[in-house]
């Protein structure tokens, strides 16, 4: 109706077989066949994509490194094991009721949380009943009495259990026969979009070297500390979670976050590009807006 009012004329009706020619020419072939290529670059993203990526973010920083602004007051202080600490208690690793002592005091000054960036993973080599082995000379009755004196395990247990600490646990990457168990407290929550399994885009491990369990059960978190360096070598981004039997385990900075607001929970939120943020604390806790961590993709910060 249109076209006889303006006076336009209608063109000549194009056949079944000359709009498959159209839809499939060679342009549009060419332009689909690009987009497959570049989809598959994107999804399985090769190694020369990946370092190109990591050596433009390099010069970025190098021209313009990101300022990072002084604290107002001092949140986080780093017990360094150095050459004077040495020298005045001794060779490490010390005795454990000398590091109970250690967290004792710390608690006494009134740090928020403690947390340890090693793995206490074998008992202490001075525990009173290995002395009453390995010390020769020793009569019977010395033996005996240090056989039945408290492990210097127990005493670095019972100090944890009434102190707010945060214990470190590194992936081992080779299987064993042995394996450790998945964490009894659940302290991650998923939220992800339906269908989305966010364990796919995490870091999977296949085995955890963990404290001995006097110390660990004691512990009121317990964060990974384990590095992945970039394919050239260099620690670029940080994650902030891994995945172990199926099962998530938060990095150890995260989970002194989630300690030292009090939180039962860390909350992960995911869709389908991926990990989006960790939530970790509520405005009310942490006004205006509450703490999160916006993480890329695969979690990493």
């Amino acid at each position: 109706m249109l076209g006889k009012l303006f006076g336009r004329k209608k063109g000549p009706k194009v056949g079944f077989i000359a709009r498959v020619k159209q839809a499939f020419s060679l342009d549009r072939l060419m332009g689909l066949g690009l987009l497959v290529v570049f989809l598959g670059i994107f999804v399985t993203e090769p190694y020369p994509l990946e370092f190109l990526r990591i050596k433009t973010f390099d010069f970025f920083q190098k021209q313009k490194p990101r300022t990072i602004p002084e604290p107002r007051f001092k949140p986080v202080t780093i017990i360094d094991l150095d050459e004077k600490s040495l020298n005045e208690i001794g060779q490490w690793p010390w005795p454990r009721t000398t590091v109970a002592r250690m967290v004792n005091n710390l608690m006494k000054m009134g740090a928020v949380l403690v947390a340890f960036d090693i793995v206490f993973a074998e008992p202490d080599r001075l525990n009173p009943t290995g002395l009453a082995k390995s010390i020769p000379g020793l009569d019977k009755e010395t033996r005996e009495k240090l056989s039945r004196l408290q492990s210097n395990d127990a005493v670095f247990g019972r100090i944890l259990k009434r102190s707010r600490v945060v214990l470190g646990q590194s992936a081992f990457w080779e299987d064993r026969e042995i394996k450790a168990e998945p964490p009894k407290h659940k302290s991650v929550a998923i939220r992800s979009q339906k269908g989305v399994d966010a364990k796919k885009f995490l870091p999977h491990i296949p085995d955890i070297i963990r404290n001995i369990p006097v110390i660990e059960k004691n512990g009121k978190g317990h964060g990974m500390f384990t590095l992945i360096p970039e394919p050239d070598g260099i620690v670029r981004r940080v994650p902030t979670l891994f995945v172990y039997k199926d099962k998530f385990f938060p990095a150890l900075t995260v989970e002194m976050l989630r300690v030292a607001f009090q939180r039962p929970t860390i909350l992960v939120e995911a869709d389908v590009a991926g990990i989006s943020r960790i939530k970790i604390a509520n405005k009310r806790m942490f006004p205006p807006k509450g703490l999160t961590l916006e993480t890329d993709s695969k979690g990493r910060v």
